[in-house]
């Protein structure tokens, strides 16, 4: 008896299962066919104008990405003709420099020689006086 239940069952699940796999086609042929000319035309216009915006989206990134590389190279021919010309002028600035301290240095080697001149000249005139006076 037990045996014939369960052959039963068996028999009614594959049954249920053959009846469960037909609705499933069925529900996919219904989908197919829901899908006229007009829905497919639909979702490829759909489809195109999701393409266009996400292209238009990439080129304005390219054009501002470009837009920003363009600056920046002008930017650095910019620093670099300021760092020229700065050069320039660190190099007039040290000349003009060593030419002072060539002036100044001429100017003090005199200073510093008349001044030991005097005191030469008075240190000979006072071991003059200490000889003239001594005697």
């Amino acid at each position: 008896m037990f045996e014939i239940l369960i052959a039963v069952l068996a028999v009614l699940g594959g049954i249920l299962a053959a009846i469960l796999q037909y609705v499933e086609i069925l529900k996919i042929k219904k989908r197919k066919k829901e899908d006229t000319l007009e829905d497919r035309v639909d979702k490829l216009t759909s489809s195109l104008k999701e393409a266009t915006g996400l292209i238009d989206e990439v080129e304005s990134e390219i054009r501002s990405r470009t837009a920003l590389a363009e600056k920046l190279e002008s930017d650095i021919k910019s620093y670099k003709e300021l760092a020229e010309i700065k050069k320039q002028e660190i190099e007039t600035i040290v000349q003009f420099v060593r030419g002072e301290l060539r002036t100044e240095s001429r100017k003090s080697f005199w200073a510093g020689f008349s001044i030991n001149f005097l005191f030469f000249i008075l240190g000979v005139g006072a071991t003059i006086a200490i000889t003239l006076i001594t005697k």
